[in-house]
């Protein structure tokens, strides 16, 4: 009964970590693609055209955020820090 329920909870465990994976990918490849001299308007452009939804906050945070899904859950957020005008960081991050 135990070796049932630590089976159980191990392919819980494995099933999970591939689906994150699979929805990591492509924000990931997307944070990585972006140039250092990208402009806060290409990188918006550049979401909408690969259908991420993206939130530009660079008045209050410096910050855009591109997430990899609409839905509230097993989202990812890329977050591209500008100072005047250039990239100076990014990364992937959870959004929920």
């Amino acid at each position: 009964m135990l070796a049932a329920f630590v089976l159980i909870g191990l392919a819980f465990y494995v099933g999970l970590n591939l689906f994150l994976r699979y929805k990591a990918r492509p924000i990931e490849s997307f944070c990585q693609g972006i140039s250092p001299d990208a402009s806060p308007a290409s990188l918006l452009a550049q979401a909408k055209t690969m259908d991420f939804p993206a939130y530009d906050v660079i008045k209050d945070r410096g910050v855009i955020a591109v997430l990899n899904q609409r839905s509230p859950y097993f989202r990812l957020e890329c977050e591209v820090s500008f100072k005047d005008g250039h990239v100076v960081a990014k990364h992937v991050i959870p959004a929920d």
